[in-house]
């Protein structure tokens, strides 16, 4: 493995595992308490919206590791950089705004 493997992968490995391992908890060992000011009975399935949120930042991870490698290997991502990124600031409003649509106790 040549050197520019090894500082990519550390990137990316870096970058993402914080987000997916946060995801891997919530989503699948009901670690509620990462999520910041959570209270479940703001929601009408807390369960349902946790594991939403949880898979969100399990994609987010693959993606930024994905966009880190294509950054490094694949010219077109590093020309067009902020558009490749975009999803990552796109996909959390979309699903946290569905997530309150569809999970919010109406008071």
């Amino acid at each position: 493995m040549n050197e520019k493997w090894m500082i990519v992968a550390l990137i990316s490995v870096v970058t993402a595992l914080p987000s997916l391992l946060a995801g891997y908890f919530i989503a699948h060992k009901k670690r509620y308490d990462f999520i910041s000011n959570w209270d479940p009975n703001d929601y009408s399935d807390a369960d349902a919206y946790a594991v939403l949120i949880g898979r969100m930042l399990v994609f987010l991870g693959c993606y930024m590791s994905a966009v880190i490698v294509g950054w490094s290997f694949i010219p077109w991502v590093a020309e067009h950089l902020l558009w490749v990124m975009l999803p990552t600031a796109l996909v959390p409003l979309v699903v946290l705004i569905y997530g309150r649509q569809k999970y919010a106790v109406s008071r």
